[in-house]
Formats: C-alpha cells, structure tokens, sequence
C-alpha cells in the first residue's frame, strides 16, 4: 500500500515538472514569436500606390486609405461632384527601405498632386478631336456660332448656307480640367486661331440721323447679334449721333490658323467692258504702205453674274455667266492704203552767186580771147615785150 502511494506521488511530481517545462517552452516560444513579428513590423510601411506606383506611405494603412480619401475629396470641392478619376489606386504594405513615414497631411498633399481628375466637359470635335471644350453643350453651340461669324463677315451675296470643311461635332468628352474654356471668348479665340496680337484695326461706324441696330447692322452686312456681342457696353435703344460702333474686327488680330475652315458660295451682279472688234479696209485712196483710222473703236458693256467659292474668306475658284449686253461695241475701221506713191515735187533752183566779168587785154596778136567768168576777180599779169633787134 505504501508502495503505491510513493508511485503516485512521484508520477504527480512528475507531471508536474513536464507541465512546467512544457509551459516554459512555449512561452519562450512566443516572446520569440512576437519579438519577430514586431522587429519585421518595425520596418514595414503602407503605400498609396497610383498605377502600380507609389506617391505616399504611412505607418498604418488605415493612414493610407485616410490619405487617398482626402486628396479625392479635395478634388470634388475644387472641380465639382463629376469629377472621374481613372487612375487605379490601391493601398499595399511595402519594407520602409529607409523611408520615413509620413504624416496624414503630407501623404494627402502628395496623393492630391499626383492624382489627374477627369471632368465630363462638352467638347468640339474637329474630325473626331477634340480642339475645344466648354462646360455645357449649349456654350459650345454658342462658340461655334461666334467663329462662324467672325469667319463670314459680309453676310451679302450668300448663296445657300456656310458649311464646315471639316466634320465638326459636339460630345461629351472627360478632359483634364487644364482643357476646359474659361469662357466663351476664350473659346471663339482658340478657335480662330489663338490670342488677339492687339495689332490689328477695327472697322467702325459713326451712327447717323435714324439708324438703329437693324438698319446699321443690314448696311454692313453683319447680324444684329453679332453687331451686339461686338458692342456688349453699348445700349441699342439709345443710339447717338455720331457714336462709333465697331462693325468688324481686323484679321491681323489672329496671329494663327483657324482651326476651323468655313465654306461660302456668293454671287453678285457686275459691270464688264466688252472688247470692240478691228476691221481693215483695204483702198486706193490711201498711199501705199500708210495706214488710217478712220471709225475709232469704243468698248461696250455688259452685265455678268460671278459666283465665287470661299474658304475662310479666300476665293478658291470662279465662275462666270453673261446675262445681258447692256451696250453694244462699236468696232474700230482702219484704211490701208494701196493707192501709188504721190510724185515729188520739183526742187526750187538756186540763186547764182554773184560774177565778175573781166575782159580779155590785147597782146601783139590780133586774136581777141574769150571772156573768163570767174565769181571772184582774178589778178592779170603783163607779159615782157620782146627786145629790139641790134643795128
């Protein structure tokens, strides 16, 4: 009995030393465990990543989420509600690698900086491009209105209705904010070409006794609302006498290419000299190898449709039609002459100069010489007589 009794206590006491290194060694085992765990968390960090990379990083991911909320958020309170943002985001845990962890301010400022927000806007498509945008569907209507006018000038003449060379379209586009139009003018600027150089003139019009808008606006050959939108200050129910309004503004203002081409076709009645027509006559009664006029010609006139194609105000081709001769030419009649030569006229003779007469002198010799007409006197000399013969 007493036997048993000392077994049972040795194996109690054994039992008892098994759980207690048993314990030991467990709890050895996960100081370890955490020891790790904490060394390894001690140089992990949680990254807002855009498109695979990395912008900002904190220690706590619910940092991080923070982070990416506000740059988001911030965002909408600057550019509205439908703000899109198609960068894929993403929260990932990464080792620090020497970084240094950021507050949730300075991650938020960095995310806001590096996200690109998209805005639905309305855009001009030129052949499916987008050039222009606006916030409304109906400003951008507007736009293109305003370019087509400033690219028609003279509504005169106008056959049919102006077209666009290039397709143009109005959509819904997600853009950049940095694409959207501040404004309306802003917008007709881009679209005729960029920015006024501020160099060129403005064609004006002083208002005389009992103009108005529509009276004024018909005599140049522009809208009435474009005659208003270019005279916004100016109020039309009291127009002055000699006010100057600003009927058109100089091309020279643009200093680059519309983006835009509009198409016009004009016709217009014109006034042309018609050519007149030479005859020759051929006649004995003019000497041979002169020439005379005898009927002048004179040019006639008719009147001639012209139709012309623009581009942006350029002719690009021309067309003609004659209506009506209003005056007929009258052709132009030259004699030629065939007839003979006429004679020449005797040539007058000369006067003689004045002669001197000298007579002949009589020598030993009964001969008498015969008179010397010279026309100056002659000198005479007298011959020696011949000696006597000796005794």
């Amino acid at each position: 009995m007493k036997d048993q009794q000392d077994w049972e206590l040795e194996a109690r006491r054994l039992r008892s030393q098994l759980n207690t290194e048993r314990f030991a060694y467990w709890l050895a085992l996960g100081t370890l465990i955490v020891v790790l765990w904490l060394s390894h968390m001690g140089g992990m960090l949680y990254e807002v990543q855009l498109d695979g990379r990395a912008v900002a990083w904190t220690a706590r991911d619910t940092d991080a989420a923070r982070a990416l909320q506000n740059a988001q958020e911030a965002w909408h309170k600057e550019l509205g509600a439908n703000v899109k943002f198609p960068q894929t985001s993403a929260i990932e845990q990464a080792k620090a690698g020497g970084r240094k962890e950021m507050t949730l301010e300075q991650a938020a400022k960095l995310v806001k900086a590096a996200l690109k927000p998209q805005i639905a806007a309305a855009a001009i498509l030129v052949n499916g491009e987008a050039r222009v945008a606006l916030s409304s569907p109906t400003q951008a209507q507007e736009a293109l209105d305003e370019v087509k006018r400033e690219l028609l000038g003279d509504e005169r003449g106008l056959v049919g209705k102006p077209s666009w060379k290039e397709k143009i379209e109005i959509g819904e586009r997600q853009l950049s904010p940095d694409r959207l139009e501040s404004d309306l003018a802003t917008a007709v600027d881009r679209l005729l070409g960029g920015k006024p150089s501020g160099g060129g003139a403005l064609a004006t019009y002083s208002v005389k006794s009992g103009d108005n808008g529509q009276t004024i606006a018909q005599s140049q050959g522009v809208a009435l609302s474009h005659l208003k939108r270019l005279n916004s200050r100016v109020d039309f129910t009291k127009l002055q006498v000699g006010q100057k309004l600003v009927v058109k503004r100089g091309a020279s203002t643009r200093v680059g290419k519309p983006l835009l081409t509009l198409k016009v076709t004009r016709r217009r009645q014109v006034e042309q000299p018609v050519p007149f027509e030479t005859r020759e006559v051929v006649t004995a009664a003019v000497s041979r190898g002169q020439r005379k006029v005898a009927t002048p010609g004179k040019p006639g006139r008719r009147r001639v449709i012209e139709e012309t194609q623009e581009e942006n105000g350029v002719v690009v081709h021309r067309s003609e039609r004659i209506t009506q001769v209003i005056q007929e030419p009258v052709a132009a009649v030259v004699l030629v002459g065939q007839g003979s030569a006429p004679s020449k006229a005797p040539t007058p003779a000369k006067s003689p100069a004045p002669t001197t007469k000298v007579s002949p002198r009589r020598t030993g010799r009964s001969t008498d010489l015969p008179s010397i007409v010279r026309r100056a006197p002659v000198a005479t000399r007298r011959l020696p007589q011949p000696a006597p013969p000796l005794e």
